[in-house]
């Protein structure tokens, strides 16, 4: 009995300081983002939806994002009921444009008070001049043309204002088409439907933005010391640029028909906030069972890794010590007796 009892503590110990693993190669780090792009967007009256989402969006990239207006406080359209937005700069007030790396005019219904004054105009001119990255989205392409920075440039734009592309020496390439990078100049349309293209794309422009998808290097289990029904999983994940979020579902699977049921109540997703590539964990409480954990990472430019089955966890129930010499205490004087009888049948 005392070899069993201590083969099944081995086996125990083997079982639950076990981890699966799944390994891929080639880590490698590149940017620290220790000196992040700065980029100056400039907004009007009239703005639209879209303005919100494309500024988090360049956050999310790490950028440090300077919003400037022709004044403090600009209204929005009337599609999100004349909203208002505060400004960090007043646009006239900017000296020197060239401690910028970009500069991007957002969407809006009309951008009518840009168009009108020319110390904007003549600012957005300065940074073609300094070779800034210039970026357009949709009807605000216009304002670009006002500026006369679009002189033999391929660009697209929103339809109803083509001659005044074609006027500032432009040639148009279309609507409704992926944004168009010509050098150092940047536009677009439907800032709503290829807003991550946008994005990317301006980024791709300044010569920060990757292709890459993260790599996953390793995944490890590790069972909770007290309640071995607290499982956390640990992804180690390498990427060129930095982490934007992590989603890692568990499934419990029917071990008979390999079938999956639904994924655990607590699958896990997090937006990571400017995650540098390492380490991304979760811990899950799971019943006692069998479960197969997909995993899904992307990067800032929505570069997505994804992998079905990447782990299998099975959860058995514990024999604790108490069980243990409960079992002995019953068990034994019932060997006994059951010894006894079969010697007095002998």
């Amino acid at each position: 009995m005392l070899v069993k009892k201590k083969l099944l503590r081995l086996f125990l110990l083997i079982f639950f300081v076990s981890v699966l693993t799944f390994r891929t190669n080639n880590y490698f780090r590149v940017n620290s983002y220790n000196d992040p792009i700065q980029i100056l967007v400039i907004v009007d009256d009239d703005y639209g939806a879209n303005v919100f989402p494309i500024i988090q969006q360049f956050e999310d990239f790490g950028w440090n994002v300077t919003v400037a207006g022709l004044k403090k406080t600009l209204t929005s359209c009337l599609f999100i009921d004349y909203d208002t937005m505060e400004t960090e700069v007043i646009l006239t007030d900017i000296s020197d444009v060239t401690v910028f790396d970009a500069l991007s005019v957002l969407p809006g219904n009309s951008h009518v008070n840009l168009l009108a004054n020319q110390t904007a105009l003549d600012l957005i001119k300065a940074a073609d001049e300094a070779n800034l990255v210039i970026s357009g989205w949709c009807k605000a392409v216009r304002v670009l043309a006002y500026a006369d920075v679009l002189d033999g440039h391929n660009v697209t734009g929103h339809a109803n204002f083509i001659s005044d592309y074609e006027a500032a020496g432009a040639t148009y390439v279309g609507d409704d088409v992926l944004p168009v990078i010509d050098d150092n100049i940047v536009t677009s349309v439907r800032s709503t439907y290829y807003r991550n293209q946008i994005c990317n794309a301006i980024g791709k422009a300044i010569g920060v933005f990757e292709s890459n998808v993260p790599i996953l290097n390793d995944i490890t289990v590790t069972f909770d010391s007290t309640n071995h029904k607290l499982i956390t999983l640990a992804f180690d994940v390498s990427d060129e640029s930095i982490l934007l979020y992590v989603k890692i579902k568990a499934f419990e699977v029917n071990t008979t028909t390999g079938e999956r049921l639904s994924p655990l109540y607590s699958s896990y997703y997090q937006v990571l906030n400017n995650h540098e590539p390492g380490i991304c964990s979760c811990t899950f409480d799971m019943k006692i069972g069998s479960y197969e954990v997909d995993f899904e990472v992307s990067d800032i430019y929505y570069n997505v890794f994804s992998i079905q089955n990447c782990t299998f966890v099975e959860v058995l129930d514990e024999v604790t010590e108490t069980e243990w010499n409960m079992f002995l205490a019953i068990s034994l004087p019932m060997l006994c007796v059951i010894a006894l009888i079969y010697k007095k049948r002998r």
